[in-house]
């Protein structure tokens, strides 16, 4: 199954413009419809960040309008939308999501691969023999925990 991302960036008009509770928001609006009309979805997980432009990682920075940016200092919310869905389903499953995030005045750069095992099991965060193996099982439960 194919393993892909994408970094939604909010504004910061309403209903955005609460900084406690955006995240809240977002999931609700577009991840937890998106997700509701696909069972296919293998494991999903998503994580919040505010940081500057130059933090662009996970998309293309430049297509995020700078009116997005909140002033003083130019930071971006974003949540990062990581899954892995069957190739079947994964174009509907992209395109009913840029709907709602387009419908809900949010943006993205674009869909993309994911690479997990580099990300969940970098070197890093994997202690001992650094091995295929132990990269993969490190992989599949750090998806079943992020997904719990």
């Amino acid at each position: 199954m194919p393993q892909r991302q994408t970094r939604i960036f909010v504004p910061t008009a309403a209903p955005f413009d609460d900084h406690e509770v955006w995240v809240e928001t977002l999931v609700g609006t577009v991840v937890g419809p998106t997700l509701d009309a696909f069972p296919a979805v293998e494991w999903f997980w998503f994580s919040r960040y505010g940081a500057p432009q130059n933090d662009s990682g996970d998309c293309d920075i430049n297509a995020i309008p700078a009116n997005f940016a909140i002033q003083p200092h130019g930071i971006y919310r974003s949540l990062r939308f990581r899954y892995s869905i069957p190739d079947a389903d994964r174009q509907a499953f992209e395109d009913q999501c840029q709907q709602l995030i387009n419908a809900s005045g949010c943006c993205i750069s674009d869909f993309r691969a994911y690479d997990a095992s580099g990300d969940l099991a970098w070197q890093r965060f994997l202690g001992g023999a650094y091995t295929p193996q132990r990269r993969t099982e490190r992989v599949a439960r750090m998806t079943d925990f992020l997904c719990a």
